[in-house]
């Protein structure tokens, strides 16, 4: 939709819907998919822009927008009842439903593309984002100026497991030719292993089985907020020179969770439970983990502001002729957070 108000402003408006269906691949009809189940997408996104002309040469623009992507990938066993496989009913309300599955048997030697992938694994992705900018530019002599803003808030809800069931590998260790006192590697057979109900911890990335761990989704809900302001003008020289030159400045705010369930590291303090650091039983280990809000950090995010952010820009349009520019740039940009694995939040959690 685009709208003229009057000669002065107008408005614009766009909304658009998107969704796919990704279909699971079940080869064995057990619903132990191949490398994933069901997947659905869908993306709603709405923007909204202003223009307001104060005269010839001033001109000022805001516009906002909104965007909401949601992703879930269900096994197709999901919700499955673990006292079937003799656990205790207790074990149902640990693991959370999309995430429940049967135990799944990983073959490392004679099938590992199917049941030793992630064919049980569940993802809920549900990502909201807002954003403000407004602009005014300004045409002075034989400048073109413009300043303005960006003020962008942004939701992460997200989960994710891949073997919520829990799982367990067979590689054919317990049936290798152990003539030579020690076994000899790739001699054994993994559906042997299984007959004989002997599993072990090795074959997949995937599972924890040494530990006698399930892992289950810690589930997250990141928030973020951006804030940047920058100034450019557009100068041009002569007919011949033109000189872009620029300024912003980023605000790229820490993530916060809202339950609180980030952590941060504090070096200066004796760790609680782990010792023995200075070689004597019992001497004291530097660095513990806190949740936020306690200890040293009484804030929610486990990450100072970053407020350094300082990006110059600078470019240079040369017209040899008609038929040739000579065109250059320089400027200095700094990764967003969200491109860092460092800085988001974390989604996983074992539970023994």
């Amino acid at each position: 939709m685009d709208y003229i108000i009057n000669n002065k402003s107008r408005i614009f408006g766009r909304y658009s819907y998107w969704k796919l269906a990704d279909l699971p691949r079940d080869p064995f009809g057990t619903g132990l998919c191949q490398d994933r189940c069901a997947e659905t997408y869908h993306t709603h996104a709405l923007a909204i822009g202003y223009n307001y002309i104060f005269n010839p040469t001033t001109t000022a623009d805001i516009n906002v927008s909104a965007s909401r992507f949601r992703y879930l990938r269900v096994p197709v066993n999901a919700g499955f009842d673990v006292t079937k496989e003799g656990f205790p009913a207790a074990y149902n309300g640990a693991v959370p439903d999309i995430e429940r599955t049967p135990l799944t048997p990983c073959f490392g030697i004679s099938d590992p593309t199917i049941t030793c992938s992630q064919g049980q694994s569940a993802i809920s992705d549900k990502d909201t984002q807002y954003n403000f900018s407004p602009r005014l530019t300004m045409i002075r002599g034989r400048h073109t100026l413009v300043a303005g803003a960006q003020f962008t808030l942004s939701y992460d809800n997200y989960l994710q497991t891949n073997t919520g069931g829990g799982l367990i590998s067979f590689n054919g260790f317990w049936t290798q030719d152990k003539a030579a006192g020690a076994g000899t590697p790739g001699t054994g057979v993994d559906f042997a292993d299984f007959i004989l109900g002997y599993g072990l911890g090795i074959g997949s990335p995937l599972g924890n089985q040494t530990s006698g761990a399930v892992n289950i989704s810690g589930p997250v809900a990141g928030k973020q907020f951006y804030r940047a302001v920058y100034l450019g003008d557009t100068w041009k020289v002569s007919n011949k020179l033109t000189l872009n030159l620029g300024l912003r400045y980023d605000l790229q705010g820490p993530w916060s969770e809202r339950f609180d369930r980030l952590t941060y590291f504090n070096p200066s303090v004796a760790n609680l439970t782990v010792t023995g650091c200075g070689g004597s039983a019992g001497s004291p280990c530097s660095g513990d983990l806190f949740l936020v809000k306690t200890g040293a950090n009484g804030g929610r995010n486990n990450l100072p502001l970053d407020t350094k952010n300082i990006m110059p820009r600078l470019g240079v349009a040369y017209s040899l002729d008609q038929k040739t520019v000579i065109r250059a740039g320089y400027g200095i940009f700094f990764i967003p957070n969200f491109v860092s694995f460092g800085v988001n939040p974390c989604t996983t959690a074992t539970v023994p």
